[in-house]
């Protein structure tokens, strides 16, 4: 096709085309030379308006993948296989889950909309990335390939404790194939052989330091990891002062802290590591021990202190009541009864519902609504009921009712509901509970009563894709989803179900409740002055020092309205979202307030002491320790470090002295006293696939086994390309151009006109 870059100079043609009329008024020669005149303007004009050539191709290219190899240690135990190059066109490219930066790395190794297949065993934190993947249109699949043999030996629990305390520790292996047997120690004494993992409970009543040793005989790639030195450090109890009347939690306390009660701050306070704090204080005393490094707790119920990390704030007691929608397991995933002449049905009725997953799914709904259950919601509630399996069976019963007016009418209609023999399909559930939320428009919570399984297939990416897409329809849920688990007896193994249905509660924010019972489930939700008595309460900053790799679970009474300050962290809040663990750094020294509960902390100390163990961990103050040893793996600075000045130490700062270590083999090693421990590289601690990530990570894409390749190639669509090609022609008509000005220059002159 021929176009013009200037067209609006081709109106110059019809000024000469205007001339060529004129010709016919000459004769001979002169007709000629006046036909070369107007043809040199007619060229000159097309010249000037640039005339150009476009040619369109198109062609078919082979589709694209990109393959990501993670170099790090771990990953290079999997044998990578071979991907045909005849078949697609295959980019690679490079990152190393060994470094901090791993999910920055695969961002920048990946583009929009590109399919991407990833050779790692993912044994560092995808977070961000799955949702990275959505946004950028990315098809995430994984290719596991054959991996070698390989054990990991470690030893969790304390490294330090002090004397008479219980403490908890596990053996346990990280393995790529079936685990090999462990051998645990204690000094030089043989504690265990055997299958691992090994749990086991040590009391220490001597001061110093204890040696805990684990070790498994396995031919693999790495020796180095088959054993694992722990030292354990026993010290006396820490100094707690406790300020405000003494009801219980001191007691409490009292296996690993010395505490003493006091009815107003001390003159020794500088003396104590951490001070538990009931009722508020105004102090200079109490303000410079935090501004210099003390800790702080916080139990009471007025927050007018300005070192306490929250405030009283005032919510709005006239907020309309939100709709709860109870989202109710039926499902044959619920395990339906079979036999005399019983068959899981919506016509048939549970012969014994007492010890049936469905009835107690049923019981525990009619038991968050009915006046005498433990969920006591307001009268102002609108409940709606959707019972479901692979779809919702609710014949109307989803419309909101309020619970004022309804109450009676809608435990009738629980107790209606009948077993279904069709899978669970969790993610069309929550569909169907966001559609409602969307049309009523109002603010919504969910209640999802289940065990959590997925529907066996043959296919274990069809299982995972299922998994994912519930997680994605939970996330997107502009209320709470509060999960309530029944007995997972029928669920393979056993806990997948109860992660699964936590896993969907954590993407609301909202609670959940594993094997729950019509006493246990207690929870309740805010609204219309509707006070709630009791608060499931949920993590919300999981990477803090208290919170990290530990689950809350637990319900707290007597929640006070408070917000956090500006600079402070709230690590965990109630399902409604009220701050009830906060902590800030006050100058050098750490507070915590606990805005729940009462001041000995009953509920909490029930139902997840942990929490308040870490909490006294985090803010105590350092301990004034004169001499000790930095470093514990393979690859670090082993130093011997001081506060004062010693033979052969170096100064690096004032209270820090240093002289350098240098231990040899992993093991046991003494050092002026004490004792410390040298182990592997952490790089290779873990190992294997780590299935949770590759399940959370194959976006649009699935995990793919070594003979899958060919099938995953041959899959990926080509790509039409269409190739544009513009050729300029100017060239070629000031060529000819010239060609007839030369013809008419010749003209003249043979006609002896030049």
């Amino acid at each position: 096709m021929i176009s013009f870059q200037n067209p609006e100079l081709l109106i110059l043609l019809l000024i000469t085309i205007l001339l060529l009329p004129k010709i016919r008024y000459f004769v001979g020669v002169k007709k000629e030379i006046g036909l070369l005149n107007i043809l040199i303007a007619i060229t000159l004009v097309l010249t000037f308006a640039g005339p150009q050539v476009t040619l369109e191709a198109s062609s078919e290219l082979d589709p694209q993948v990109t393959v990501v190899r993670d170099a790090s240690e771990s990953s290079s135990l999997i044998n990578e296989p071979e991907f045909p190059e005849d078949e697609a066109n295959i980019v690679y490219r490079s990152v190393n889950s060994d470094r901090s930066d791993f999910v920055s790395q695969i961002k920048s190794s990946t583009q929009e909309g590109e399919t991407v297949l990833f050779v790692s065993d993912f044994q560092s934190s995808t977070r961000d990335l799955p949702e990275y993947f959505r946004e950028n249109n990315i098809s995430a699949n994984v290719i596991r390939s054959d991996i070698k043999k390989e054990d990991a030996v470690r030893i969790e629990g304390p490294d330090t404790t002090v004397i008479g305390a219980e403490n908890q520790f596990e053996a346990l292996i990280s393995s790529t194939m079936n685990k090999s047997q462990i051998t645990v120690g204690r000094g030089n004494e043989t504690i265990y052989s055997g299958e691992p993992p090994h749990e086991f409970e040590i009391t220490f009543e001597e001061e110093g330091y204890h040696e805990l040793w684990a070790s498994t005989d396995s031919e693999d790639e790495f020796e180095e990891n088959n054993e694992y030195f722990k030292t354990v450090r026993v010290r006396e109890k820490p100094e707690v002062a406790a300020i405000g009347p003494s009801e219980g939690l001191e007691d409490q306390l009292d296996e690993f802290y010395s505490v003493q009660n006091f009815d107003s701050v001390p003159e020794n306070i500088d003396e104590f590591e951490n001070v538990l704090l009931k009722e508020p204080v105004q102090s200079r005393d109490l303000e410079n021990y935090l501004i210099e490094g003390g800790g702080l707790i916080y139990t009471g119920d007025d927050y007018s202190p300005s070192y306490l990390p929250v405030e009283a704030s005032e919510q709005d007691a006239d907020t309309d009541a939100p709709v709860v929608i109870l989202l109710m397991d039926i499902s044959q995933n619920m395990g339906c009864p079979a036999g005399e002449g019983f068959e899981c049905g919506s016509g048939d009725e549970l012969e014994n519902p007492s010890q049936e997953q469905i009835g107690m799914s049923l019981r525990l709904a009619a038991g968050i609504v009915d006046d005498e259950g433990r969920g006591s919601l307001p009268d102002n509630t609108r409940i709606s009921l959707m019972p479901y399996a692979d779809r919702i069976y609710s014949n109307g019963i989803e419309e909101p009712r309020l619970l004022g007016t309804h109450r009676q009418e809608i435990v009738r209609d629980i107790s209606s509901i009948r077993p279904q023999s069709e899978p669970a399909h969790h993610d069309r559930a929550l569909i169907a509970a966001n559609s409602l939320l969307l049309d009523i428009e109002a603010d919504g919570n969910v209640v999802m009563i289940s065990n959590g399984k997925i529907p066996f297939s043959a296919n274990p990416s069809r299982q995972q894709r299922m998994r994912i897409d519930a997680l994605d329809e939970a996330r997107i849920m502009d209320g709470k989803l509060v999960t309530v688990g029944v007995d997972s007896g029928y669920q393979q193994p056993p806990d997948r179900g109860e992660a699964f249905l936590e896993e969907l509660s954590s993407r609301t924010n909202g609670g959940q409740y594993f094997n729950a019972n019509e006493d246990s489930l207690n929870f309740n939700f805010t609204a219309g002055g509707g006070s709630t008595d009791v608060q499931a309460l949920r993590t919300t900053e999981s990477n803090h020092f208290i919170t990290r790799d530990y689950s809350v679970q637990a319900s707290v009474p007597q929640i006070d309205t408070t917000e956090a300050k500006d600079t402070a962290s709230e690590l965990v809040s109630t399902s409604d979202g009220r701050p009830f663990l906060t902590t800030w750094r006050y100058g050098v020294g750490k507070v915590a307030s606990f805005s729940g509960d009462n001041q000995e902390l009953n509920a909490l100390m029930t139902e997840s002491p942990g929490l308040v163990g870490r909490t006294f961990s985090w803010t105590s103050r350092a301990e004034r320790r004169e001499l000790w040893v930095e470093g514990s793996r393979a690859g670090d600075e082993f130093k011997l470090v001081s506060r004062s000045n010693k033979d052969n130490f170096t100064r690096r700062s004032e209270n820090r002295y240093v002289n350098d270590l240098n231990p040899g083999d992993n093991g046991f090693y003494s050092e002026v006293n004490l004792t410390y421990s040298k182990n592997y590289r952490p790089e290779i601690e873990r190992v294997g696939y780590n299935e949770d990530a590759l399940a959370e990570i194959t976006v649009d894409g699935r995990v793919y086994d070594e003979d899958e390749i060919d099938d995953f190639l041959s899959g990926l669509e080509s790509e039409s390309r269409e190739n544009v090609e513009s050729r300029d022609l100017r060239p070629y008509t000031l060529a000819l151009t010239l060609l007839m000005y030369l013809g008419f220059v010749g003209l003249r002159k043979r006609n002896g006109l030049a």
